[in-house]
């Protein structure tokens, strides 16, 4: 399994890109006065008219077939494009944009060179966006927890499996067994821990133990909760073994992809990071979905910084407590947060209770402290659909349907 998949697509619309002739007096990309005059000339829809910028184009035959990578955007809508090593300028012909990679076909060499755009891979994003509507978890409510997969690992070792299937799950249960410790409360340590060894960081790890010390890779696998999966989902499948705990250790395979995607997505885009966590609460596990967001500083009067601030909202459902959100913004000043549950009698215990955990929060340290418990009723638009998206496991911006008319 894994994060991303490299398969080109294949444009639909033919579109070319016309090359002038390499000039003498080449100039660079900072050059803002040739791009100037350069920028005058427009050409025919679907052409790009691009002058030598740095470097010789590669030899070039009609026929051949040459990579090239957008690099960036300009500033006046033309692109700077990598052509075999030769950076030029050229008109956008449609929709490109930087970190684009094309496939190019020489038409024509004389009396200027065009080349045709035979395909075209998807960006990061489409093919991030495109995996997680393929493998979409379902709400969070509804999806199998890592006490459910500890469960199933403790229901009796298969008879048809081999040692090596049951050295695999052995290792699997006990790692899920230090996770969850439910005699620990969650403090920053523990959250650390889970965010780090849960799986979403795997392939990072990975990348810097290949980096730093390739010898100590098995060791990373053997020490994260996605490593561990994929082993044993391995063995099972070498020991064509069906059914549990086989289904469910997939479908925590398919969370954790959909989680690793969308915190992808809120890299790129700026949107909220999140995370599921296992909560205990003295009766048994809940799992917590939670995001967090970042204050921009964007908004901030010019010359002016506000401190930095952080909106988390958590989502879980409580037994005989009901379905609730806790929309909370926390920064150097102070913590706001507001209940919202689903069951009266529950929002009427919770204002009873404010006062006192109002008190607790500045033992703590917080100088500012503003709590509010409401029914789900009260909840803004906004709110309800940042809390559907966390509840889904997705993007608050992903389009759910990827369909043309």
């Amino acid at each position: 399994m894994g994060i991303l998949i490299k398969n080109p697509v294949q444009a639909t619309d033919i579109t070319y890109m016309r090359i002038d002739p390499p000039r003498s007096n080449r100039v660079s990309l900072q050059e803002p006065e040739e791009t100037s005059a350069i920028a005058t000339h427009r050409f025919p829809k679907n052409t790009a008219e691009a002058p030598l910028l740095t470097a010789q184009l590669p030899a070039l035959e009609l026929g051949q077939e040459i990579s090239g990578l957008v690099v960036r955007e300009l500033a006046d809508g033309r692109i700077a494009l990598n052509l075999g090593g030769a950076l030029i300028e050229a008109n956008n012909p449609g929709g490109l944009v930087a970190g684009e990679a094309l496939r190019l076909r020489v038409e024509l060499l004389e009396p200027q060179i065009m080349l045709q755009i035979v395909a075209q891979e998807p960006t990061l994003e489409e093919e991030t966006a495109r995996l997680l509507r393929q493998h979409l978890p379902g709400p969070v409510a509804e999806r199998d927890s890592l006490l459910t997969l500890q469960e199933k690992l403790t229901a009796g070792p298969d008879p048809r499996a081999g040692d090596a299937v049951q050295l695999r799950l052995e290792k699997l249960k006990s790692f899920i067994g230090n996770l969850l410790r439910s005699e620990e409360p969650i403090h920053s340590q523990r959250l650390v821990e889970l965010v780090r060894d849960s799986g979403l960081q795997y392939e990072a790890k990975l990348f810097r133990a290949l980096t730093d010390n390739p010898q100590s890779l098995a060791q990373v696998a053997d020490g994260d909760l996605k490593g561990l999966l994929l082993g044993a989902l391995k063995e099972l499948e070498t020991a064509a073994l069906t059914g549990e705990p086989r289904n469910t250790i997939l479908g925590q395979l398919n969370t954790l992809e959909g989680q690793q995607a969308v915190n992808l997505l809120a890299q790129i885009e700026g949107h909220a990071f999140q995370l599921q966590l296992p909560l205990f609460i003295g009766s048994g596990f809940a799992t917590v979905a939670l995001s967090i967001e970042r204050d921009s500083q964007e908004a901030c009067e010019p010359g002016t910084k506000k401190p930095q601030g952080y909106r988390i909202l958590f989502l879980l459902d409580l037994e005989n407590f009901g379905h609730t959100c806790i929309d909370t913004y926390v920064n150097a000043n102070g913590l706001n947060v507001i209940f919202y549950v689903d069951q009266e009698g529950s929002v009427a215990l919770l204002k009873r209770e404010l006062p006192q955990f109002r008190d607790a929060l500045k033992a703590m340290g917080y100088r500012e402290v503003w709590l509010a418990a409401r029914g789900m009723r009260q909840m803004t638009q906004d709110q309800e659909a940042k809390f559907n998206a966390l509840a889904m496991g997705i993007p608050l911006s992903l389009n759910l349907l990827n369909v043309k008319v």
